[in-house]
């Protein structure tokens, strides 16, 4: 496979520099169109050979294509604290046992037993374990996030979990990492932070807004911050760096006066803004930015008169020359989208009303940055994220000024608490005082993001498109643009062509959607979800534990929801369903689209009156013991469904049961969730 890349690389080289051999006029002008080919071949052949030699699959040293006992790996990433585990990243070094160990090479996502062992590791640091890894399971519900997919593209095929006693630190000396040193450092800035009092929502936004450590965000401030359309300001990105960058560059202005002192300015910029993104754990979003401004800044030295979407193109080819899988990114698609939309729409609508007075500028300023951005990725968060934020521009005016403070507050808190350390104390009062300046901040943009949160319809969720239609809406924009700035007709005929395909295609899955009906037995660990979805009927058989939890359902059930159109849930618990419903028959029986469905849980068996019932559909949940013969001989459903709720070793007892009975089942568990379809009439 190797070869073919390489061929095909080689071939489009060639192409393109013969295509530029071709010096005589009377036939350059004949073979000019060879150029555009070579130079799209030479890109595809060259994108085709990077993600080839990217991809950890492909490559000869691979360790899924080894066999061994044990591993030797380096821990790549720092620690995250999850409820009853740490979580990181292994990259592999060796893979054998005790007569042949093997260099390879691999990632692994690893979680490890929480102890004071496991809290004391860091990044560099390498270990020896067990060869007891598993593979990351595929989507086990319809329309749930692909986390396999999402590992796949960061080059992660396999997990393990380490128990306490199950591995082992290697002392392998003193080894210095840069990455490890900046990770402690970002430890003791936390540190820092912490011993100033703030409380958990205040210490959340601070690590996660100043130092990228977004572990400490609870699910509920997630979703505030999402819900005003603020969630950009959580992750360390191009708006932090670019506040950064503003900071830096006027504080550094006084080195302006020759080439000598510029060069020195730009060094100083430069390793200024990649320390901060080592610090901020190089995540893809801050590396993004940082290269970007680093192209801008490089540009401003050689006084380049290139444009700034040359600037922009450059920064995404290098990142993508670097790991073409950057492209699979959510946030990269997003950060790019919003970049190309600010400097190209943004300077039309802010010109569009004049504003008098320094104050009404920078707020019509901030305002027209925040539609350009808006417009520039709506169609991808509505993708991903099914929701559009109604109040962004609110939200927008107070977060960037208040990332603005923030980040300044947090720059100088972080630079006086070192002199403070240097000075043994001297300046404890000013790191106090700085200090509680910061939580100011941080408590007056919580306050405000929750009100702009609170306010009736300022999040429109639930919202479903295809990435086709994703596509017809950038269609849409590009052509309306493009109207706007040539006044030609073909552009406006495009604006209706693309927007009357968007409103045909909508009204079709619309059609689709009020003609069909679905049962979703969902996998959910260790629960029962029983789904009946139809036009204006939604209903959520569950327990009372995953009713309460809204997290487990948008990760598990709400995505499907979207994708199906449904109707707000009307949930029941199982245990106790609502008998007077027409779904109900009575306790263990539903009727769903003319087929009836027994639900046998725990040891309640509902006894038909009569003789042996038949029926369409029987659940089993929660490890119901009760003599199979017994089970068999009241009913005889066409089919059976062994849902997440199950104990493996109870599963695989009624499993070797129902075989013996040539009745056709279906394992949760293993093969993810139950779905049956029907097409109404």
């Amino acid at each position: 496979m190797m070869w073919l890349y390489l061929s095909l690389l080689l071939l489009s080289i060639a192409l393109f520099i013969i295509s530029h051999l071709i010096k005589n006029p009377e036939t350059k002008y004949k073979w000019e169109p060879l150029k555009g080919v070579s130079y799209y071949f030479l890109s595809f052949a060259l994108g085709a050979f990077l993600t080839y030699g990217n991809t950890y699959s492909f490559k000869k040293d691979f360790y899924q294509k080894s066999t061994g006992e044990y591993f030797v790996a380096e821990i790549s990433e720092g620690l995250t604290e999850k409820a009853n585990s740490y979580k990181s990243t292994l990259e592999i070094i060796s893979f054998g046992d005790s007569t042949n160990v093997k260099k390879v090479s691999g990632r692994l996502l690893v979680y490890f037993a929480k102890d004071d062992r496991s809290a004391g590791l860091a990044i560099g640091d390498q270990i020896v374990f067990q060869n007891n890894v598993q593979c990351i399971k595929e989507i086990e519900n319809p329309g749930q996030f692909n986390y396999k997919q999402y590992l796949e593209f960061h080059q992660i095929y396999d997990q393990t979990y380490l128990a306490s006693g199950n591995w082992k630190k290697l002392d392998i000396g003193a080894k210095f990492s840069i990455l490890h040193f900046f990770d402690v450092a970002r430890n003791n800035m936390l540190e820092r932070i912490e011993a100033q009092g703030f409380k958990s929502s205040e210490y959340a936004i601070a690590a996660a807004l100043l130092l990228g450590k977004k572990d400490s965000l609870d699910p509920e401030l997630i979703r505030t911050y999402a819900s005003a359309g603020a969630m950009h300001v959580l992750a360390v990105s191009g708006l932090h760096v670019g506040i950064l960058f503003m900071v830096l560059n006027f504080l550094l202005k006084f080195l302006e006066r020759n080439k000598g002192s510029k060069i020195l300015k730009v060094i100083l910029l430069l390793a200024t803004i990649w320390a901060y993104a080592v610090i901020t754990g190089l995540s893809p979003s801050v590396v993004r930015a940082s290269t970007m401004f680093s192209a801008i800044v490089l540009g401003d030295l050689a006084r380049s008169r290139s444009s700034t979407f040359n600037t922009i193109a450059s920064s995404a080819f290098l990142l993508l020359a670097i790991d073409p899988y950057y492209l699979m990114e959510v946030g990269f698609q997003l950060s790019y989208l919003a970049v190309l939309a600010i400097v190209y729409i943004q300077p039309k609508i802010y010109s569009l009303i004049d504003v008098r007075g320094w104050l009404p500028d920078k707020i019509w300023a901030i305002t027209s940055v925040s539609i350009a951005a808006q417009i520039g990725t709506f169609p991808l968060g509505i993708l991903y994220f099914h929701q559009f934020p109604t109040l962004f521009i609110f939200s927008n005016l107070v977060v960037i000024p208040g990332a603005f403070l923030i980040l300044f507050a947090g720059i100088m808190f972080f630079l006086f608490t070192g002199l403070d350390f240097l000075l043994n104390g001297l300046l404890e009062v000013v790191v106090d005082f700085l200090g509680t300046c910061l939580w100011g901040l941080i408590k007056a943009l919580n306050v405000s993001v929750a009100f702009v949160e609170s306010v009736p319809y300022s999040l429109i969720s639930g919202i479903d498109i295809s990435v086709f239609e994703s596509w017809l809406l950038y269609a849409l924009i590009l052509s309306f643009f493009g109207y706007l700035a040539y006044r030609r007709f073909y552009w406006l005929a495009a604006v209706l062509f693309v927007s009357n395909g968007f409103c045909l295609n909508q009204i079709n899955e619309k059609i689709k959607i009020n003609s069909s009906a679905s049962l979703t037995i969902y996998k959910v660990n260790n629960t029962c979800a029983i789904n009946f979805i139809k036009p204006e009927e939604n209903i959520l058989l569950t327990d009372s534990l995953l009713i309460e939890d809204d997290q487990k359902q948008l990760f598990h059930i709400k995505n499907n929801w979207n994708k199906k159109d449904a109707v707000v849930p009307l949930y029941m618990d199982f245990s106790k369903p609502d008998t007077s419903h027409h779904r109900i028959l009575t306790k263990g029986f539903y009727l769903f689209q003319n087929e009836l469905i027994v639900h046998f849980h725990k040891k309640n068996l509902p006894k038909p009156s009569q003789r042996k019932l038949y029926t369409d559909l029987m659940i089993i949940s929660e490890n119901p013991w009760m003599e199979w013969k017994q089970v068999f001989e009241y009913y005889n459903p066409k089919f059976v469904v062994l849902d997440s709720s199950n104990k493996n070793y109870v599963v695989r007892k009624w499993k070797a049961e129902l075989d013996e009975l040539g009745i056709s089942y279906w394992d949760v568990n293993e093969h993810g969730a139950f779905v049956k379809d029907w097409e109404l009439h």
